[in-house]
């Protein structure tokens, strides 16, 4: 699987009066950037931008389109994505603590070195897609749908299935533990022999010693 990584060329510095002025915001970089004094930020695209160290504590994020996008330690913690694009984009080294995606679409985006405890995935879709080296415990997915999507060694503990589309994916790097989830979000997904026991139980088997 070869995933796109962001188209980002030129960029010019980027501040607040950008965002609160224009609609589509590109070729931009914002480093170490406070947002906070913004109250929403809603209905923007941005394009080929870097968003480094920036913080939205009190900003409300919600129907933005980020495309050939790079976000490198930022905290979207407690923040909510609805009905959006994520395309060409990478998130490292950031904090997404109990934030919900709704009814987003992650095209070509990498996660990685991440923290997304109890975050919230519900009617998303994932089209060739890494997620590698990040923690989502605690999370849930729902009724989500997947398409070339990569995982590679992700932490999946207390983790809550239902009604997703993993079909083919490679859970084996992974760890995990105490998965809840119905028998469909884990159909042909692949694992090593040794995690077969996290599975088990949702065909109400016993294992024997």
């Amino acid at each position: 699987m070869k995933i796109i990584n962001p188209k980002i060329n030129f960029l010019e510095v980027g501040d607040i009066i950008d965002v609160v002025r224009e609609d589509l915001i590109e070729n931009k970089e914002f480093d170490s950037v406070d947002f906070s004094s913004i109250r929403e930020i809603n209905g923007k695209t941005f394009s080929s931008c870097i968003f480094k160290k920036c913080r939205f504590d009190k900003t409300i994020l919600k129907s933005n389109d980020f495309i050939d996008v790079i976000f490198d330690n930022v905290d979207f913690s407690n923040k909510i994505f609805s009905n959006k694009l994520f395309e060409r984009v990478i998130i490292k080294n950031s904090k997404c603590l109990g934030t919900r995606f709704d009814k987003i679409i992650f095209k070509n985006v990498q996660i990685i070195d991440s923290l997304f405890k109890m975050s919230n995935f519900t009617d998303c879709s994932f089209n060739n897609s890494l997620l590698a080296n990040s923690d989502f415990t605690e999370s849930t997915f729902y009724n989500s749908k997947t398409s070339n999507l990569q995982m590679e060694k992700v932490v999946l503990e207390n983790v809550y299935f239902e009604e997703n589309s993993f079909e083919g994916i490679d859970f084996s790097s992974c760890k995990l533990s105490s998965i809840r989830s119905d028998y469909r979000s884990v159909r042909n997904i692949k694992i090593k022999p040794e995690q077969s026991a996290y599975f088990v139980s949702l065909l109400n088997i016993d294992l024997s010693e």
